[in-house]
């Protein structure tokens, strides 16, 4: 099966900021290659939340695989850290490849990723901005409004979450082959969505 997995970033946002000074936080998000590169970069902020949203995309592909059950960024490698001109890159887990591709613009960072090179090029990716104070019902919002713009299902559709938090879409009690992610950070929402 394809699954499709995304993270947003709000890096305009004071909880975010000069993250990239903390170097225990930089151990527990990247590996020593990736300090490196972060350490380096012209930018360091955007650097390292780039690549926690990276990892974080590629941990829901491989949670929803069945290979990761709770995240640990620094177990999860971008191998190529020249991210910042969309292509699609990978990583690594155990025996698994995940593809990602991830984009910054006016203080967003959004990634996506999949387990199929041709699931990271067919998956629909949005981000939206909010002020409204529950923003799990709003990026939900976001998503009905992408399966519509879409032609996908989306009239009585449900967002049911199973244990792990991994969300699927039910019509009439039962699972829709359409691949979904959602993420919300401090006013930023995004959805990728897999057909």
């Amino acid at each position: 099966m394809v699954f499709v997995g995304n993270d947003v970033v709000n890096i305009g946002h004071p909880a975010n900021a000069n993250r990239s000074l903390s170097s225990k936080f930089l151990a527990k998000v990247c590996s020593s290659k990736e300090q490196e590169y972060v350490l380096e970069s012209e930018s360091p902020n955007i650097a390292l939340w780039q690549l926690w949203s990276l990892k974080e995309s590629a941990f829901k592909v491989l949670m929803k695989m069945g290979e990761m059950s709770f995240f640990a960024p620094n177990r999860i490698e971008v191998l190529d850290t020249g991210i910042q001109n969309k292509k699609v890159i990978e990583t690594m887990f155990k025996s698994n490849v995940v593809y990602l591709k991830s984009s910054v613009l006016n203080e967003r960072i959004t990634s996506v990723a999949s387990n199929s090179l041709d699931g990271i090029n067919k998956a629909v990716s949005e981000t939206r901005i909010t002020s409204k104070p529950d923003e799990s019902n709003e990026v939900r919002r976001l998503m009905f409004d992408v399966l519509k713009r879409h032609n996908l299902p989306h009239d009585k559709v449900e967002v049911i979450k199973n244990e792990q938090g991994i969300p699927y879409l039910f019509y009439q009690k039962k699972i829709l082959p359409i691949e979904i992610s959602l993420s919300h950070d401090y006013g930023v929402m995004g959805v990728a969505i897999l057909n």
